[in-house]
């Protein structure tokens, strides 16, 4: 598991049954239950709650990484996409993706970057299908 080093403060804080005020002091920045890099945790965990979360992650799995560096965790340099900017014609190509699809299966809309690209997908079992994909152009 790829975790940032904030995130893995996080989570060692957590295993140790530490308050979100103690684990704060730790990171010496502001951390609340609403927190990107807890909801990041959850979502790499596959969990939805703190015990879950406590419960199934392991720290001696964790490779610390950059967070430009993991992939498909960041938009605009946060860890979680909290709000993905969509237009009407990224929603029209999304519907047309979907109308090939069976009802029941499920999908994640996924909106990152790399140094390169910024792009949205949708990832289903069978693969990726972008969405769009803009090139980065670097003002140096």
């Amino acid at each position: 598991m790829f975790l940032t080093k904030d995130e893995l403060t996080i989570l060692k804080g957590l295993k140790n049954n530490l308050s979100y005020a103690e684990i704060s002091r730790k990171l010496k920045v502001p951390l609340c239950t609403c927190d990107s890099r807890i909801n990041s945790l959850y979502q790499k965990y596959g969990v939805d709650n703190r015990n879950d979360l406590i419960n199934n992650a392991n720290i001696e799995n964790v490779e610390l990484a950059e967070i430009q560096n993991i992939p498909y965790w960041q938009y605009d340099g946060t860890q979680l996409v909290q709000k993905i900017p969509i237009c009407k014609r990224d929603v029209e190509r999304i519907l047309k993706l979907l109308e090939q699809e069976d009802e029941k299966e499920r999908f994640n809309l996924v909106y990152s970057s790399n140094y390169l690209n910024k792009f949205m997908y949708l990832e289903k079992s069978a693969g990726k299908d972008y969405i769009y994909r803009n090139k980065i152009i670097n003002k140096t």
